[in-house]
C-alpha cells in the first residue's frame, strides 16, 4: 500500500510513475505469504459471534510447510476456547486446524508460535481471489541472518480494524502492506521499525483507511531486501500506535523444524 522514500525527487519520480511500478512489486512482495487467522466462534443464527483476527506467514523449509504466527494470538483463542461453551475455530486463511495438535514452536517471550501444516489440504485454501493455493515463502537457506539497522524490509498484514463486517457467513479483509522500510533497531530478540509517515507515497490500494489502526497485523512477515534475494528476517509482534513504532521476533531462532531455539 505504501513505500517510503527519503527525499523529494524520488517523491516526486514516484507520484510522475517512473517507478511505481517498482514500489508495487516491494510493496507487495511480503503479502504474497501472508494470511489473515481467524478466532472466533462458528457462526450460528440468531447468536452473535464472537470474532478476531490475527496474520500468519507461510514459510516452506526443505519439505516442511509451516504457518507461523504470535505467541499471543495462540493465548487469545485459548483464553476464549475456555471460557465459553461454544465451540471456537482457529483458521489460517480457508483452512481451520487445531493449533495445539499442529504447534511444534512456542515462546512467549518472543512471542512466537510456529504451526506445522505439512500435508493438509490447503490447494483451495488462500483468502486471495479464487481461493488459490498456500503461497509459502522458501528461504534458499535458513536460518536468515538477522536484520541490521537500515536494511530496507517489506511487511505485510491484516488489520482487524480493517476488516469487513460478517455478513452471509463471509468475511472481507483489507490487507496493509509496507515496501521499502528501513529497519531502525535489531538485536537478537527484537526488531523496530519507526514509521516516518512523510515519506510515505501510496503505491496501489489506499481506500482512506485509517493506517493507525493496525491491530491484527501481528504473525505478519518481516521480509528484508538482501542483494539478490529476500529474507523473512522477522515476524511482526505488535504496534505501538503512541510511539508509531512496529516491533517484530528476528527469525533465526526458528530451526528448520520448527522448534524454536531457547538459547
Amino acid at each position: 500500500m505504501t513505500t517510503p522514500f527519503d527525499n523529494s525527487e524520488q517523491i516526486a519520480r514516484v507520484k510522475s510513475g517512473a517507478i511505481s511500478e517498482l514500489g508495487q512489486h516491494i510493496t507487495g512482495f511480503a503479502l504474497q505469504f501472508a494470511e489473515p487467522v481467524i478466532i472466533g466462534t462458528v457462526p450460528t443464527r440468531g447468536k452473535e459471534t464472537t470474532l478476531n483476527n490475527a496474520t500468519a506467514t507461510l514459510l516452506r523449509i526443505a519439505s516442511r510447510e509451516f504457518a507461523v504466527t504470535c505467541a499471543h494470538v495462540l493465548q487469545e483463542f485459548r483464553n476464549k476456547r475456555d471460557v465459553d461453551e461454544r465451540k471456537f475455530v482457529f483458521q489460517v486463511g480457508m483452512l481451520g486446524v487445531n493449533p495445539e495438535d499442529q504447534l511444534v514452536g512456542y515462546d512467549e517471550v518472543l512471542d512466537l508460535a510456529v504451526l506445522e501444516i505439512t500435508g493438509l489440504r490447503h490447494a483451495h485454501a488462500s483468502s486471495r481471489p479464487r481461493n488459490g493455493p498456500f503461497q509459502f515463502h522458501e528461504p534458499h537457506r535458513w536460518p536468515p541472518a538477522i536484520a541490521s539497522d537500515r536494511e530496507v524490509v517489506s511487511i505485510a498484514g491484516y488489520p482487524g480494524a480493517w476488516r469487513q463486517p460478517l455478513s452471509d457467513d463471509h468475511i472481507t479483509f483489507d490487507t496493509f502492506s509496507i515496501g521499502a522500510q528501513p529497519v531502525t533497531s535489531s538485536q537478537r530478540n527484537s526488531l523496530a521499525l519507526q514509521f516516518n509517515r512523510e515519506h510515505w507515497v501510496s503505491s496501489f490500494g489506499d481506500r482512506g483507511k485509517d493506517i493507525k489502526l493496525l491491530g491484527g497485523m501481528s504473525g505478519g512477515p518481516i521480509m528484508v531486501m538482501r542483494p539478490l534475494n529476500w529474507d523473512l528476517a522477522g515476524i511482526i509482534t505488535h504496534f505501538s500506535e503512541d510511539w508509531d513504532v512496529l516491533f517484530g521476533a528476528p527469525t533465526l531462532r526458528i530451526r528448520a523444524d520448527g522448534t524454536i531455539d531457547p538459547e
